[in-house]
Order: C-alpha cells, then sequence, then structure tokens
C-alpha cells in the first residue's frame, strides 16, 4: 500500500513545542492509523480540513503530535463532521 499525504499548512496555535518533533510524531501517528485504514479512505483528496485536537495536556511534541494526528485522521474517517472528498 502507498500512502501520499500532503500537509502544505498546518496551525496548532497556543503550543510551544519544537515543530520538527511535532511534524515527526504526527507524520509517525498517521502513518500508522492510514496503514490499518479500511478502504474506503483510499483514493480521494481533502482541499481543507479543520479539526479540533482533543483538550488533553499536551506536554510533549509527541504527544501534541499524536493528539493532532489523532483529531485529523478522526475527521477524514468521519468521527465527526464527514469532510468534503475530492476523488482522485
Amino acid at each position: 500500500m502507498k500512502i501520499d499525504l500532503h500537509i502544505e499548512r498546518l496551525v496548532i496555535d497556543g503550543a510551544a513545542h519544537d515543530a520538527d518533533a511535532v511534524r515527526a510524531a504526527l507524520t509517525r501517528e498517521l502513518a500508522q492509523r492510514f496503514a490499518d485504514a479500511p478502504p474506503d479512505l483510499a483514493g480521494f483528496a481533502v482541499p481543507s480540513l479543520r479539526a479540533i485536537a482533543p483538550a488533553a495536556p499536551m506536554g510533549t511534541a509527541q504527544a501534541l503530535g499524536s493528539g493532532v494526528a489523532q483529531a485529523l485522521y478522526g475527521a477524514l474517517a468521519g468521527d465527526g463532521a464527514p469532510p468534503a472528498r475530492t476523488p482522485r
């Protein structure tokens, strides 16, 4: 399975963590979640997506990256308001 994920811009308000560490944690977590994803999450693009990370304490870059990944995956997988999907 090949996964291409492009995040052009990610805005995280109120966090004072190393951006590279957050990006690495986010990438790892999303890769793991999409590797286990059902087939209906394949072959689409989302031009814009808003997700709200869990309100749990995000004391480390790893926790913040994982929380953001969970929120993004939840929004894409339909664990909330489904995003507008564009077939690729």
